[in-house]
């Protein structure tokens, strides 16, 4: 397995990762299915620790995956040998009262919606909180990026990041510097961002790696509540 740093975090993560959504299982909103399809959790535990002990040390899930049945999963393996892992989760896909789906990127939400996730995951901080396809102009509001300096001082969360559908989104992310770690949808059937791929290297740009904000920067590179270095992190980030 190879390995190397993720984003602007420091943290030295597989170039594997693991995906979390499928595990998550069949989930509807408003009669429409969201997910996968049908899973096991034996199956899906047996994948967990198969990608761990084949050095996978990235995984990434929401807690809109099966609505917290993904995180579940990954907390009942990942929690027996946490340091030696780094946990992704996102944020802001809910599903209403009336069973729709609809997005929430409130201060209030974020502070509520990390609490469910850092439970289900079985751990006591997450090391990369994603805002789960925002709008830029939803991107634009302080009260994200002020939630997340709060969850960070709490040692809730070690660094943020933004996970959009589009390259186009992701490159107004990078010329923002918004969070520290960016993920795009890119796989084999959406090709769409290699088609622009030179566009990330233009000077003063950086692909997956935001710039970050001094007071970004400072408060991501320590954790108040850990002063180890486990094996999952690189050993320069010094928090």
């Amino acid at each position: 397995m190879q390995y190397r740093e993720l984003g602007k975090t420091g943290i030295k993560v597989s170039t594997i990762g693991f995906g979390g959504w499928a595990i998550g299982g069949p989930s509807e909103a408003s009669g429409t299915p969201f997910g996968w399809g049908r899973t096991t959790d034996e199956e899906s535990l047996a994948a967990i620790r198969s990608a761990r002990d084949l050095g996978v040390t990235f995984f990434d899930t929401a807690d809109s995956y099966g609505f917290g049945r993904s995180e579940s999963l990954l907390g009942i393996v990942l929690s027996r040998k946490r340091e030696g892992v780094v946990i992704a989760t996102k944020v802001g896909v809910v599903r209403g009262s009336a069973g729709t789906l609809k997005k929430d990127f409130s201060r209030q939400h974020i502070f509520v919606a990390v609490d469910g996730s850092l439970k289900r995951l079985r751990t006591d901080y997450i090391d990369l909180y994603q805002v789960h396809n925002p709008t830029i102009d939803e991107l634009r509001r302080l009260e994200i990026q002020d939630a997340m300096d709060r969850l960070q001082d709490a040692g809730k969360i070690r660094f943020w990041g933004v996970s959009v559908s589009t390259p186009e989104e992701g490159l107004e992310v990078i010329r923002h510097g918004w969070g520290n770690a960016l993920q795009v949808l890119y796989n084999i059937l959406n090709q769409a961002p290699a088609q622009i791929d030179h566009r990330w290297h233009r000077p003063h740009s950086h692909r997956r790696r935001p710039t970050l904000h001094p007071r970004q920067r400072r408060r991501g590179h320590r954790h108040p509540r850990r002063q180890e270095h486990p094996p999952g992190r690189d050993q320069r980030d010094r928090r």
